[in-house]
């Protein structure tokens, strides 16, 4: 919560998603952070961190070799599209999201 380090198990998962992502050389990838809503925090604390998880998503991808800088988008969007209720923590834990979506060129 309120953070976009990324655990150790999150970059295991992202060295496994790397190694998927040198299947598509020559695909363009977009990385979206999402926040979840909790009392506390403005639209701007929300969406400064949404782009902070893709970035940091980003730059972790990039310093594996899987992508050129070239191929990636990044964006933030605060906590406009949830997946779940944001009145319970296990709703907060799915709405703290990154997503990587290998774009159509």
């Amino acid at each position: 919560a309120n953070s976009a380090a990324l655990r150790e198990s999150e970059r295991a998962k992202l060295l496994q998603i790397g190694e998927i992502l040198k299947n598509y050389p020559d695909r363009d990838i977009l990385i979206t952070g999402h926040t979840a809503r909790v009392p506390g925090y403005t639209e701007k604390d929300h969406q400064r961190l949404s782009e902070q998880r893709a970035l940091a998503v980003a730059d972790y991808l990039l310093s594996l070799g899987s992508l050129r800088a070239i191929q990636v988008t990044t964006r933030g969007m605060g906590h406009r599209e949830p997946l779940s209720d944001n009145n319970t923590e296990a709703g907060r834990r799915q709405n703290r999201r990154v997503e990587i979506t290998i774009l159509e060129n």
